[in-house]
């Protein structure tokens, strides 16, 4: 199966058994690690293009459609996964540690955080996945999406599944 990369050892052994599907076992995982964090509002869609310059300063965020009350975590590691990624979705080890350490000078990450921080890499990828996917296939009329490629959070969703070196959050 193709997607199995996505799960890891314990999930992939699981599926081959078919006891559970690449999806749902991930899903799974999101949930439990969702659960587990410190709750607050969140942006939830925290990419480049939602964040309006003004010269070398913020000038406005925008695109607050998603904004909620959920886990703190995934809203970095929304950004992370958006800000600090080459073009072959891999993180910059630079970028990453910059925007951690200003994140935990102003909110020190937990010992769960800690422990959560790759699985929450992956949550947010694949909540961008299934959103292009979902877009890309099953466009609405009438409404203003700008449909983006969804093989991009693919790509990045594969790079936090393998990638066994994944910066960690300070603390």
């Amino acid at each position: 199966d193709d997607t199995l990369w996505l799960i890891g050892p314990v999930g992939n052994a699981l599926a081959k058994g078919g006891m559970v599907t690449p999806g749902l076992w991930l899903t799974q995982e999101s949930l439990a690690v969702l659960a587990g964090n410190a709750p607050g509002v969140i942006h939830a869609d925290l990419f480049r293009d939602n964040v309006l310059w003004d010269g070398d300063f913020v000038g406005g965020v925008i695109d607050f459609y998603f904004a909620g009350v959920d886990a703190l975590l995934f809203d970095v590691a929304v950004t992370v996964n958006d800000w600090c990624a080459d073009a072959n979705g891999r993180l910059d080890p630079a970028r990453t540690h910059a925007l951690l350490a200003s994140y935990a000078e102003a909110r020190p990450f937990t010992a769960t955080e800690r422990a959560a921080w790759p699985a929450m890499l992956r949550a947010a990828a694949l909540r961008f996945w299934l959103s292009r996917l979902e877009d890309f296939h099953l466009p609405r009329a009438g409404e203003m999406v700008l449909v983006k490629d969804p093989g991009e959070y693919r790509r990045i969703l594969r790079q936090r599944a393998l990638d066994r070196a994944l910066p960690a959050l300070p603390g």
